[in-house]
This record gives C-alpha cells, sequence and structure tokens, in this order.
C-alpha cells in the first residue's frame, strides 16, 4: 500500500479507528486503533462487537488496503459515546522491528500470546507462553481450550505468522484460570 507509513501517522495522531484488510491473508479485517508501528509490524487496540479487546499486530507487508469511511467512523462514534476509549493503556515496550524482536518484549513482560498462521489449513492457532526464541522461530507451551497445558511444545517459523494478539479476554480468562502444568 503506498505511503502506508504517512497513512498510520495521521491515524494514529487523531486517534481514529481504522479497519486493516489484508485479503491475500484472510477475509476477516482487523479493526481498531494504531498504537505503534514500524517498517514491519503495526500495533492495533482491537475493536470486537463494540469491545475493546486486547492488541493485535501485523505485518505491513500483508496489508492491502486501509478503510476510514462511514462505517468505522460509526463505529468509533458508539465506542466514544460509551466511554470504551477513555480506558486505554498502551503496552510498555513492544519492539514492532520483527517478529522475533515483538515475541520476546511479550515474553519479556509475562504475557500470554495468541499466535496465528491464518494460511495453515492445520495449526493456525497457537495460545501460551514464548518459551524460546530462534533466528527463524518461535517456540510456545501452548494450552488446550479445557485450560490444560499441554506436555509438548509447539515450534512456529516467523515466514508462517500473519497475527499475534494479546491481553484480549479470551488469553485474559484463560491466564487467570490455567490449571497448573501436570
Amino acid at each position: 500500500m503506498k505511503d502506508m507509513p504517512k497513512h498510520l501517522a495521521r491515524f494514529r495522531k487523531r486517534n481514529q479507528l481504522i479497519e486493516i484488510n489484508r485479503e491475500t491473508i484472510t477475509e476477516e479485517a482487523v479493526l481498531g486503533f494504531v498504537v505503534d508501528y514500524s517498517k514491519e509490524l503495526i500495533l492495533i487496540w482491537s475493536a470486537n462487537d463494540f469491545v475493546m479487546d486486547g492488541f493485535e499486530i501485523v505485518a505491513t507487508k500483508d496489508i492491502t488496503s486501509i478503510d476510514f469511511g462511514e462505517c468505522e467512523q460509526w463505529y468509533e462514534h458508539v465506542l466514544r459515546s460509551e466511554g470504551l476509549v477513555d480506558e486505554f493503556a498502551a503496552p510498555d515496550g513492544v519492539d514492532l522491528s520483527s517478529w522475533k524482536t515483538a515475541l520476546a518484549a511479550l515474553n519479556k513482560q509475562g504475557r500470554n500470546v495468541i499466535v496465528e498462521n491464518e494460511l495453515s489449513e492445520s495449526e493456525r492457532f497457537l495460545i501460551g507462553r514464548v518459551t524460546k526464541l530462534t533466528m527463524k522461530s518461535a517456540t510456545l507451551q501452548v494450552f488446550d481450550p479445557a485450560g490444560n497445558w499441554e506436555p509438548t511444545s509447539k515450534r512456529i517459523n516467523y515466514s508462517d505468522i500473519t497475527l499475534v494478539s494479546f491481553d484480549g479476554n479470551y488469553v485474559k480468562m484463560h491466564t487467570k484460570y490455567l490449571r497448573k502444568p501436570k
């Protein structure tokens, strides 16, 4: 997308809700407010179903368009009218230089994360704690939907990651009630 840094800077400065489309990855858009960005990654405060629901990181190379039209303006109006945007607290120290640096920062902060490969037919969704980072991949100790830590870790190549999310309600509730590892 041409002039993306300029557009992102404007949306961030004006604190405007945008829709990020990644049509080569998925039909589902990312809706939210730009928190920070680099040449490689964008950190978004995510809005879903009129609720502010954590943060999502996407790769700038995957973005096909950014919308700020009538629908996004209406959605933002509702969020602001409900006072939901007033509660914003940006996460500190998330280095958006690469997937590795972003995951390292989130791991250092002790956050559980969701790492997605939205293009995969099989293992598209890993949720858990980052345990190892190499030059090419991340390893996570993952848990299942029943709140059980799985006995083996899962590895994902950075080149396969399409989205990382954290501090959303799904992750927060699982983290709060996770069973102790066996």
